[in-house]
């Protein structure tokens, strides 16, 4: 015979009783432990920082999903989320051109908004998590003058391979396009999205026919400029031509380049 039968015949009443609250009481705990893993997190964000209009989106990549304006005056946001992280996203400047559930856009043939971000992923496995919010500059604004540009009438195509940021704040791959015209004295200004590489081009047209091609990705890089850094600077190209050469300037930089190698 085995002991568990024997203690089924053997054990008093209040003994049965007794370990049949001990039963209980251990499903009963299993229970709460279920249901405060179940229980939403309690997200905080300060917003004290923040003293404009911002969007605010948050989500978890699955079933939660928060899309909403932070007026000026309001110093946190507090949601309920799931506990398993969530990305966080907080905009000002992005000229309506974030998509909710896609991230900002810049259209092709415009340049990227004067757009200020908060990114950060946020782990909520707790009961609580907080989180301040600072924006960041993140488009460079590049402004192109162009000296001894004689003939033809021209403009300048600027193209690159990203398109905005993602739900992640993190650069999105996709064709950029604007075109600039410089003004009588050959300035001309375009705002830039962060990049990822040196793709960024600089064609000088005319009509819709393509006249010349610059790197202007390596020439950025080249002189230090830095597309890693929270707050992206902005930068001043200067191209002077010759009779077989561009001398190209940013800041302290200074490149003289062959025309023939630029197409």
């Amino acid at each position: 015979m085995s002991d568990d039968i024997a203690v089924g015949q053997t054990a008093s009443p209040v003994f049965r009783r007794a370990l049949a609250f001990f039963y209980l009481a251990v499903v009963s705990a299993c229970s709460v432990l279920e249901d405060r893993d179940g229980c939403p997190c309690r997200l905080t964000l300060d917003m004290t920082g923040v003293d404009e209009e911002v969007v605010a989106d948050v989500n978890s990549g699955g079933s939660f999903h928060y899309n909403g304006i932070v007026d000026a005056s309001q110093e946190t946001l507090v949601l309920s989320v799931p506990r398993r992280g969530v990305s966080v996203n907080v905009l000002s400047g992005d000229d309506g051109q974030y998509l909710e559930g896609v991230g900002l856009m810049v259209p092709e043939g415009f340049e990227c908004p004067p757009v200020w971000m908060y990114s950060s992923f946020v782990w909520t496995g707790g009961e609580a998590a907080g989180e301040r919010v600072c924006l960041h500059k993140n488009y460079c604004g590049l402004t192109i003058r162009a000296l001894g540009f004689v003939g033809e009438p021209f403009m300048f195509d600027v193209t690159g391979r990203v398109c905005g940021y993602g739900e992640d704040g993190a650069p999105l791959e996709g064709d950029f396009r604007c075109r600039v015209i410089p003004d009588g004295e050959g300035y001309c200004h375009v705002r830039l999205p962060r990049q990822k590489d040196e793709s960024l081009r600089l064609h000088v047209v005319s009509g819709d026919r393509l006249l010349r091609s610059f790197a202007l990705g390596a020439f950025l890089v080249c002189s230090g400029y830095d597309w890693s850094a929270p707050d992206l600077s902005d930068a001043v190209v200067e191209l002077d031509y010759a009779d077989t050469a561009v001398d190209v300037r940013i800041g302290e930089w200074s490149a003289t380049v062959d025309l023939d190698v630029l197409v």
